[in-house]
C-alpha cells in the first residue's frame, strides 16, 4: 500500500460514514486507517502513514469525533514522524497524544 491507497481508502471510508451516523462506524474507520498507517509504516513508507495518519486526524477533527484511542493515532504518527528524523513534529505530536490521555484517564501520571 503507498500513501495514494491510503488516500482513496479514506474517501471509500467517507461514502460509508455519509450514509451511516452512528459513532461505531466512526470508530470503526478510526480503527481501520489507524492500522493501514501503521501498515505502511512497518514496511517503511513512514510519509505513506504520516499522509494517513494525517488525513484520519483532521477528518475526525472536521467532524467532531472524539474517540478515546486518538491517541494511539498521534502516538504512531510521532514515531514516524522520529523514523524520518522530523523531532520537533514527532515531539509536537507525544505531547498532544500525552495530553490527550490525561484528559481521557483522570489521575495518570500522577
Amino acid at each position: 500500500m503507498d500513501s495514494s491507497t491510503c488516500l482513496a481508502t479514506k474517501l471509500i471510508h467517507d461514502r460509508i460514514i455519509a450514509t451511516l451516523s452512528s459513532d461505531e462506524t466512526r470508530v470503526l474507520s478510526l480503527t481501520l486507517m489507524n492500522k493501514e498507517a501503521v501498515a505502511l509504516a512497518r514496511r517503511g513508507d513512514h510519509i505513506g502513514a504520516i499522509a494517513c495518519l494525517t488525513v484520519l486526524l483532521e477528518s475526525s477533527r472536521e467532524r467532531n469525533v472524539v474517540h478515546k484511542e486518538l491517541f494511539v493515532c498521534l502516538g504512531n504518527r510521532s514515531a514516524s514522524y522520529l523514523a524520518m528524523g522530523l523531532h520537533n513534529e514527532a515531539l509536537a505530536d507525544a505531547r498532544l497524544s500525552v495530553q490527550l490521555i490525561e484528559s481521557a484517564l483522570p489521575g495518570w501520571g500522577s
